[in-house]
């Protein structure tokens, strides 16, 4: 009569239940590991045999730096000589059609004197 259920069997061993997805679990953790550890090898690898740098390319590189900064530092007053100029030289533009217009207009008058003085 106390036939027992076969679902209470199955539940009480849920460590032979999945037994399958473990060595899945292991080998995912192993490639894992081991992927790291080749990554790590390559790594360490390539940095040793790449080249040391020689003391010009240190010097190069340190004199880019500077002239960087140089550049960097000096744009907002390069910019302002640059507007400085242009300002300069429209102004002198407009001087030199004003002074033009003055000439044009004095040379007019001496002309206007001589054809008076002449008969």
């Amino acid at each position: 009569m106390n036939e027992p259920n076969t679902d209470d069997k199955m539940t009480d061993f849920p460590v032979y239940q999945n037994t399958d997805e473990t060595p899945v679990k292991c080998k995912k953790c192993s490639t894992f590991l081991i992927a790291i550890g080749v990554g790590l090898a390559v790594g360490l690898a390539v940095r040793a045999l790449r080249p040391k740098p020689t003391p010009q390319s240190k010097l190069t590189h340190l004199l880019e730096q500077i002239e960087g900064q140089l550049r960097s530092k000096t744009r907002p007053a390069g910019e302002k000589i640059c507007k400085l100029l242009s300002d300069g030289t429209d102004s002198l533009q407009n001087r030199l059609h004003k002074g033009e217009s003055q000439l044009e207009h004095l040379l007019r008058q001496a002309r206007r004197q001589i054809q008076k003085l002449l008969p």
